[in-house]
């Protein structure tokens, strides 16, 4: 069958290219740029004319576009003017609000002595545009991973800056730009409490929204966030696949830094698509290759639907000083190759997207 061949191609390829050859707050940003796609990304939030956009209204069904998050419906390309329910006309031209996915992505912070507190707790914090036309920002969690733990966190404020409390003592301010990137203008945050010390190393789903002036839920990217990572100094870096395409197999290949080592991953909770997932490493040349497919074929394609492909832990060097907002670590996406149950390829290179943190 052709999803395990894509697997084993996949593996055997960096196998072989093997042989021859901490502050509380998590650093940087997970943020969305060009991948192996055509298309351009920009640092800039963008408005872009849609014909008919009545429908798409109407169903609160978000327009996409590669490497952005839609940001509501506004009238010009402006952001000024925003689309009431009582002004839309059939057939008519509205502008779709794309802002660049880092700023609806996800950063963790621990509280000061955590670890050496019975119960301690996190904060879950990801960026806001400078919009004020949102009508709700949220997370959707998963307690252990699990869908059957799930919490919903959501608010109607959002905050213009974060403390962050040193191993000195002393408390430093952080700005929404300093953390997520130049378009972020606030913050939406909230607290993980009573978490216990034996659960300090289970995962945490999260993903983060927004419920843009029409009513529409708008996701971004997700990412496992751990305590114990928090404590270790350990980066978690997720692959977000954002697309709904139906899929049961794939391969992605991802140069990491050099400044970086890797680690490891959370065994069978590194990919919420994929059962039968791997990931093999290329230290010499600071290469992995991710291969995942269905383990049950009866389960049929799995969607996407913006959700997490894979995540990745790394350390940073010890020779390496990272400071929030000013250090960031690249890591392309090289390829991808994708199918379904029916063997057919899926085009995702405009669904996986390089990333930033």
């Amino acid at each position: 069958m052709k999803i395990r061949k894509i697997a084993k191609k996949g593996m055997a390829a960096v196998l072989t290219a093997a042989m021859v050859s901490t502050v509380a707050l998590f650093l940087g940003t997970d943020a969305a740029a060009a991948g192996t796609g055509t298309y351009e990304y920009s640092d800039e939030i963008i408005y872009t004319a849609i014909a008919d956009a009545a429908e798409l209204y109407g169903a609160h069904k978000a327009p996409t576009k590669a490497g952005y998050v839609f940001g509501g419906w506004f009238k010009d390309d402006t952001g000024e003017t925003q689309v009431g329910a009582d002004e839309i006309v059939a057939d008519e031209t509205l502008y779709a609000k794309f802002v660049p996915a880092y700023v609806l992505s996800i950063k963790a912070q621990n509280f000061k002595g955590i670890e050496s507190a019975v119960k301690g707790k996190l904060r879950l914090i990801s960026g806001v545009d400078n919009s004020k036309h949102y009508q709700k920002v949220g997370f959707d969690v998963y307690l252990a991973n699990d869908e059957n733990l799930s919490r919903n966190a959501e608010s109607e404020k959002v905050y213009t800056k974060i403390v962050v409390n040193g191993s000195d003592g002393e408390a430093s301010e952080y700005l929404p730009e300093n953390v997520f990137g130049s378009q972020a203008h606030y913050f939406n945050i909230a607290e993980v409490i009573n978490i216990s010390r034996e659960n300090y190393s289970k995962i945490l789903y999260v993903r983060p929204y927004w419920i843009t002036n029409d009513g529409t839920q708008v996701y971004g990217l997700a990412k496992y966030v751990c305590v114990q990572d928090g404590i270790y100094g350990i980066i978690s870096i997720p692959i977000n696949l954002c697309t709904a395409e139906k899929i049961a197999a794939g391969v992605v290949a991802v140069t990491y830094p050099e400044t970086l080592t890797f680690v490891g991953y959370q065994d069978t909770s590194t990919s919420r698509l994929f059962k039968d997932f791997d990931i093999v490493v290329d230290e010499e040349n600071h290469k992995i290759k991710c291969v995942g497919n269905i383990a049950d074929e009866t389960v049929g394609d799995v969607s996407a639907s913006t959700d997490l492909y894979a995540s990745m832990r790394f350390k940073i060097a010890d020779d390496v000083t990272a400071e929030v907002g000013k250090t960031r670590f690249e890591f392309t996406i090289d390829s991808t190759e994708f199918c379904n149950l029916n063997e057919e390829i899926v085009n995702m290179s405009e669904s996986v997207w390089d990333i930033q943190y």
